[in-house]
């Protein structure tokens, strides 16, 4: 399990966009981006190997995050 620094470093993304992704109201939400589990009140953590999936769909897809493609 990773925490949010770990996504951003990831994905090359902030913050505020792993949380846009995760919006379901939002512009740029992706209902194929992992969701994170409650550990805490407060924290959060993303499994590792679902990170790992994602990451290879969307290589295996072209597509670019940072771009806004998913």
């Amino acid at each position: 399990m990773v925490d949010i620094k770990y996504v951003c470093e990831m994905f090359s993304i902030s913050r505020s966009s792993v949380y846009e992704r995760l919006n379901e109201e939002g512009e740029y939400f992706d209902e194929f981006f992992p969701r994170p589990v409650s550990v805490g009140k407060r924290s959060k953590r993303w499994s590792e190997s679902e990170l790992n999936a994602y990451q290879e769909k969307l290589l295996s897809n072209g597509d670019d995050m940072e771009g806004g493609v998913l």
